[in-house]
């Protein structure tokens, strides 16, 4: 699904629609969407989506395994907790984006 072939890219909720839409899913509620940026993160939870943000091999730490492998302990922690914020943060106002965050080892709910 494509920002044209629903009418709006992110952070609007139209290709979650679409997605459901055309397998015939519902409710959206029941749905998850996983993502890697914060824009995925305020789309599904425009959408009333379940969201998954996924950190280590995202967007935002931008590192393949590779290259993660070769970072200190603690670079490779600052870049995860950067990570961790901005899906978390995601949605404006302050809200929750991601309701689970996986890929950073920690994997907690909330």
């Amino acid at each position: 699904m494509t920002p044209e072939e629903a009418g709006a890219g992110r952070p609007l909720p139209f290709m979650c629609y679409q997605n459901a839409i055309l397998p015939q899913v519902y409710p959206l509620e029941s749905c998850v969407k996983i993502g890697d940026t914060a824009a995925d993160m305020e789309e599904g939870r425009n959408a009333g989506m379940w969201t998954i943000g996924v950190t280590l091999t995202g967007n935002e730490v931008g590192l393949v395994k590779a290259a993660a492998d070769r970072l200190s302990s603690s670079e490779l922690a600052a870049r995860l907790s950067g990570a961790r914020e901005k899906v978390l943060a995601a949605g404006g106002g302050g809200g929750v984006g991601a309701g689970v965050i996986l890929g950073d080892g920690r994997g907690a709910w909330l």
